[in-house]
């Protein structure tokens, strides 16, 4: 029991203020946690898949991470609704609802990103200008033997490969088993340039760039 000294009013600040605040409560401590974790993965995911071909380590680790926040996520749909159902819908607390809601944002804006190839354009917008003086300068030369810079514009290389007026860029992480890279071709199609390639795919970036994957 508190221990109240007499000789203080009731009307003192000391009874009338609030209590202190301890920070987050444990409810939202656990949902920054959750929300901070699923970010986070998400960041990792888009970063796996900012490259012509795939990081594949970062992109299983994050997806992996990323099914196990879905499962949490599940888990937390169900207790919503049996809270719902027993107790009526003010038994939902903020800290869930708010988990519940931010998920599958976060979870759509993943999708949409993947199938737009985002976070590569995005790069390859970002450093156009140094990619194009680079392949422009390699075309303008001609030469077929060029010595392979580590990277360009941020992309790590393992080989850069002049042809047919095209510059083939190859990326140093691939697309798993394939080759992965960025063509620079300003006139024709890729398919013309193709060459030795095997079962070649080609997806647009604008400005004459294109990324590739292609088999052994």
């Amino acid at each position: 029991m508190r221990h109240v000294d007499p000789s203080v009013g009731w009307d003192d600040p000391a009874f009338t203020q609030p209590p202190a605040d301890d920070g987050l409560r444990p409810g939202w401590q656990l949902t920054a946690l959750y929300l901070g974790t699923t970010v986070v993965l998400a960041s990792v995911y888009l970063w796996s898949i900012a490259v012509p071909g795939l990081r594949f380590f970062a992109w299983a680790a994050s997806l992996a991470g990323l099914a196990l926040m879905g499962f949490v996520w599940i888990v937390l749909g169900v207790v919503a609704a049996v809270r719902t159902v027993r107790k009526g819908a003010r038994k939902v607390t903020l800290p869930l609802v708010t988990s519940l809601a931010v998920v599958p944002i976060v979870a759509v804006l993943l999708l949409g990103a993947r199938l737009l190839d985002a976070p590569l354009r995005l790069r390859v917008e970002l450093s156009r200008g140094q990619l194009t003086d680079y392949a422009e300068s390699l075309l303008a030369e001609g030469r077929p033997d060029v010595v392979t810079p580590e990277s360009i514009a941020g992309f790590p290389l393992s080989s850069v490969v002049v042809r047919d007026g095209a510059v083939f860029l190859y990326d140093i992480d691939g697309a798993l088993f394939d080759d992965a890279g960025l063509l620079y071709l300003p006139e024709g199609q890729p398919s013309d340039v193709a060459g030795p390639m095997e079962s070649p795919s080609f997806r647009s970036l604008g400005g004459g760039w294109w990324s590739f994957t292609a088999s052994w």
